[in-house]
C-alpha cells in the first residue's frame, strides 16, 4: 500500500481519507489492536503505509497493486527527509525500486 497514490470510487476515499480523524478520535489503537492480533508477524514496523493497510482492511475494501507514478529523489542539500528511511549517499533514489517503477 502507498499512502502518496490511491484510485477510489468517491465511497471509498471516504475511509483513504479518514487516517487523521480516526488518529486523534482515538479510533486507531483499536484498529491497530485488532490487525496486530489478528496477524501480529505481518506489521513489523510502524510505517504510515502499515498504517493505511490496517485502515483500508478494517474498512474491508479491497486494495490491489497500484504501479507507482512518483518517487522521491535523494539531494546532497536541502532540509533533512523527517522518515525512518533516508537517503543512501549517492544513491540518487530514495526508494530505487519506486523509481523504477515510476520510470517505466
Amino acid at each position: 500500500v502507498n499512502d502518496r497514490h490511491a484510485l477510489l470510487s468517491r465511497g471509498q476515499a471516504s475511509h483513504y481519507l479518514s487516517s487523521w480523524y480516526h488518529l486523534v478520535s482515538g479510533r486507531y489503537a483499536a484498529i491497530v489492536e485488532k490487525a496486530l492480533a489478528a496477524e501480529p508477524k505481518r506489521w513489523g514496523k510502524a510505517t504510515p503505509e502499515a498504517w493505511m493497510s490496517m485502515l483500508l482492511e478494517h474498512a474491508r475494501l479491497q486494495v490491489a497493486f497500484f504501479p507507482s507514478l512518483s518517487f522521491v529523489a535523494c539531494s546532497e542539500s536541502g532540509p533533512a527527509s523527517r522518515s525512518h528511511f533516508h537517503c543512501k549517499t549517492g544513491q540518487p533514489f530514495k526508494y530505487v525500486w519506486e523509481a523504477r517503477t515510476a520510470m517505466r
